[in-house]
This record gives C-alpha cells, sequence and structure tokens, in this order.
C-alpha cells in the first residue's frame, strides 16, 4: 500500500508540473483546480459551448489510478522535443478526484461518479463535479479513464447507449468489448460522467482498462485511447473509413441489488474467487446473506462484483451508503438489437 500510495502522489505531482510549461506551439492554462486545456498555437476557438474538441478524465475514482498514469504518459509524448504529435484544436485533461486519490480510496463523502449533474453541493464529490462539468459542457468528445476493483481479463469500454457514443468507442477501438445500456441511467444514486455530457450535447464513453494499479499494458491501452481520440478531432468517427469490428458487445441481463440483512450482525459474503467477465450458470449460489443464498437468475458473465468485508459493511451500513448492487450479469447482443441499429 506505501508503494503504491507513493506511485499515486508521483503522478499526481507529475501532472501538476504540466501547468507550468511553456512551449511555443501549446498554450497551457487550468480552467479548473488539477486541469489542463491545452490549445494549439494559432488556434482561436470560438467562445461558448463545444469550443474542446476532446477532453479526458482519468481517477474520477481515487483507487483507479492507471488512468492518470496513462494521461501523463501522453502528455509526456506530446511535449517531447522530438515529438511527431501535432493539435489541431484544443483538447483538456482533468485528475477527476484528487483528494480520494490522494487517500487511496474510492471517494471522500460519496462517489463522484454518481453526483453528476445534482442540484446540492453538500459535500466535496458534488462540488468537484460542479468543476468537472465546466469542461464536460464545453467539449464535444469524452473518454473517462476507469479500473476495475477486482481482476479482469481484459479492458472495455462501457457507457449509456447512443448511437455515436457506440460509433466513437468503434473508432477508438475496434477490438475492445463493449457494454452498453438504455433506458435508464447506469445507477439509481446519480449520474456519471459520460451520462452526463451525453445528456449535454456531446459525446462520452468510458473505458475500464483492468484491475486498479499501474499495470504498463493497461496504461498502453489509455494511451492508446487518447491518441486515437486526438487524431480524430475535427473529424467524425468512421467517416471514410471503414472499421473491422472484433469486440464483443454486451447489455446487462440481470443485476442483483444489495441484499437485505434481516438480523442484526448478518453480513452479505460473496462467493469467492468472482471475477469480471467470469461465467455464472442460472441457479448458481453467488453470495449468502445468514443462511439464505442468492442465486443467479441466468446465465451469463459476472460484472463489477462487490466484495466488502465484514466491519466495511457494518461501517457503509451505519451511515445509510451500502452499495445498491451486488453484481450485474451481462447477456451478448448483436448490432440489431440496439435501439436504433446500425
Amino acid at each position: 500500500m506505501q508503494h503504491l500510495a507513493s506511485n499515486i502522489a508521483h503522478e499526481l505531482a507529475k501532472f501538476r508540473r504540466f501547468a507550468a510549461i511553456h512551449n511555443p506551439k501549446i498554450k497551457v492554462t487550468s480552467p479548473i483546480p488539477d486541469s489542463l486545456l491545452l490549445t494549439p498555437a494559432g488556434v482561436s476557438p470560438t467562445p461558448g459551448a463545444k469550443d474542446i474538441g476532446f477532453t479526458c478524465f482519468a481517477a474520477v475514482h481515487g483507487n483507479e489510478p492507471g488512468g492518470l498514469a496513462a494521461v501523463n504518459q501522453y502528455l509526456e509524448s506530446l511535449f517531447s522535443a522530438a515529438s511527431p504529435l501535432k493539435l489541431t484544436g484544443q483538447i483538456a485533461f482533468a485528475v477527476g478526484n484528487p483528494k480520494a486519490l490522494a487517500g487511496t480510496k474510492r471517494f471522500v463523502d460519496r462517489d463522484l461518479n454518481r453526483s453528476f449533474g445534482r442540484l446540492g453541493a453538500d459535500t466535496y464529490e458534488e462540488q468537484r463535479a460542479k468543476e468537472l462539468e465546466v469542461l464536460l459542457l464545453r467539449s464535444r468528445y469524452f473518454l473517462d479513464l476507469h479500473q476495475t476493483k477486482e481482476p479482469s481479463d481484459r479492458a472495455f469500454f462501457i457507457f449509456p447507449y447512443l448511437k455515436q457514443s457506440y460509433q466513437y468507442a468503434r473508432t477508438l477501438n475496434p477490438a475492445l468489448t463493449i457494454i452498453t445500456h438504455w433506458g435508464k441511467g447506469f445507477s439509481e444514486e446519480g449520474q456519471c460522467s459520460d451520462e452526463f455530457i451525453n445528456k449535454k450535447g456531446g459525446v462520452g464513453v468510458t473505458l475500464e482498462l483492468g484491475q486498479g494499479g499501474f499495470d504498463q499494458t493497461m496504461i498502453d491501452c489509455g494511451v492508446r485511447a487518447i491518441a486515437k481520440a486526438v487524431a480524430l478531432i475535427g473529424s467524425e468517427p468512421n467517416a471514410g473509413a471503414t472499421v473491422t469490428v472484433t469486440g464483443e458487445l454486451y447489455t446487462w441481463g440481470a443485476i442483483l441489488p444489495w441484499p437485505s440483512a434481516t438480523k442484526a450482525g448478518e453480513v452479505v459474503v460473496l462467493k469467492a474467487g468472482l471475477t469480471n467477465f467470469c461465467s455464472v450458470n442460472p441457479h448458481e449460489e453467488v453470495a449468502h446473506v445468514g443462511g439464505s443464498p442468492v442465486k443467479a437468475p441466468i446465465k451469463g458473465k459476472i460484472l463489477f462484483p462487490k466484495y466488502l468485508a465484514p466491519e466495511e459493511q457494518a461501517k457503509l451500513k451505519a451511515k445509510g451508503a451500502l452499495p445498491t448492487e451486488l453484481i450485474r450479469i451481462l447477456k451478448p447482443i448483436t448490432e440489431q438489437d440496439l435501439p436504433d441499429h446500425l
């Protein structure tokens, strides 16, 4: 944990140093705390909505630092004296939750990725969401870099379905799995970043790089996605090109709610060894509460299993902040199953 905290502090300090860079080809400003707005020389953006061609967030959850390492690696390449990279429009980057990141925890008061579009600003995350929304409202395209808590056998896109978002993800990396959904938001707790920007006229997707940490394969995946997104500025996804899609496509098959403990002292015990994209069969026990089993209603692949130690469950219960769900089970679909299939 100490080594992880040291690496996080290093990446956060590195990101902040980019704000002081003086480059004749790129002007760097910070419109909100812990952000960077890069404007290429000779570009005079039109003030108002959507003047930022691409925005990328990292570490919206403080225990997911790999995305920040990817952002830093891209920026180092961009500002390298020998870099062939060029900007054709404004781009922006932000550390989503710097306080939680510094503390190596998911959030301070409430989940930042359930705090966008809220009217209140009582918590740190609600206040930070208001700051980040300033960038989102100005952005045409958006990529949010995340990591999973439990192991994942792949990186994958996940976002509320819009035709433009689907095309954008397929253009960024057609080999990656996409998980998409429609009809209602991802969570009843509040809006995610991609949901917020999609409702405000932008196009946003989330990229889960893999399990939290600094694995270089995950970082490279993030760097490639950023580089592709920057290269797309000023064009439309898939415009004039045929994309060979090999990535799988899923939506929710079932969402298992967090079970209610009926007796004092009872805790939810999730079956050991569940990882993202592992398979489960109908009626297979995936958890139990006391002596009562929780069974999978359908066959599918597991997503976002939530393991909470008994003491953690007790703390969250006292705050009224237990998770709303236990696991999600994915079902495979095709493009013909999408609301406005392509």
